[in-house]
């Protein structure tokens, strides 16, 4: 994830799962639905009214370096070895002082843990 759910770029879908479900709070699962729901759309898209199995997968194919706007990095689908596996930029969340938070240099943290 790009954010975590209490993050100010999170709000608008706080707000709309709120509104859908009442009493209920944004999740990194909720994220990870909106993500892959905006690559669902954008193939949607390119694929066109004439909708196919055939030409779904195409246009999930040509999907290159686009924001989703949760992940941590741009979808970039069709490229080999696993053309289906597009979400290819991971980011970290950690628990610290009771929030999650985004971990950016997570690799220097863990070395100074392991000394």
């Amino acid at each position: 994830m790009a954010f975590t759910p209490t993050d100010p770029q999170a709000e608008k879908w706080a707000k709309l799962i709120e509104e859908a479900f009442p009493g209920d709070r944004l999740s990194p699962y909720n994220l990870f639905g909106v993500g892959a729901a905006k690559v669902a759309v954008e193939a949607l898209q390119r694929a066109g009214p004439d909708l196919t199995r055939e030409n779904f997968i195409e246009a999930l194919g040509s999907i290159n370096g686009f924001d989703a706007e949760v992940y941590a990095g741009p979808i970039t689908c069709g490229e080999p070895p696993r053309p289906h596996q597009c979400n290819k930029s991971p980011a970290w969340l950690t628990a610290k002082d009771g929030q999650l938070v985004v971990v950016d240099n997570w690799i220097d943290e863990l070395k100074s843990k392991m000394k």
